[in-house]
């Protein structure tokens, strides 16, 4: 490359300013792990995605969609103790509201 040039696959604006190029990368980076997590969604089962998502809500604090989700789950797949354990866990990090304990103690009762 000559002195000066700006190197392949970079605009003269982002060689300018080096935080807008890393910003791109970032982009670029976050575009291509999206696809490569939709690449791996597509071998998984339902079941395996719900369980998943399952997980991802209750990290996230997200307990009474994740026990939406668990009814939904359950009337599929059938009971599952470990999810929920997964969901006490949660409810007990997140304190969760009277309505959502009882949402949990309904899906509770629905097992048995």
């Amino acid at each position: 490359a000559h002195r000066g040039s700006v190197p392949r696959g970079h605009s003269a604006r982002s060689a300018a300013n080096p935080e807008r190029s890393e910003v791109l990368i970032a982009l670029a980076c976050a575009k291509q792990r999206a696809v490569s997590v939709s690449e791996q969604c597509h071998f998984m089962t339902r079941r395996q995605r719900q369980l998943d998502e399952l997980v991802d809500l209750c990290r996230s604090g997200a307990v009474a969609r994740a026990i939406d989700l668990a009814f939904e789950h359950f009337a599929d797949f059938g009971r599952d103790d470990d999810i929920g354990d997964l969901l006490a866990d949660a409810l007990e990090r997140t304190k969760a509201p009277e309505d959502v304990l009882r949402r949990f103690a309904e899906l509770c009762a629905s097992q048995r």
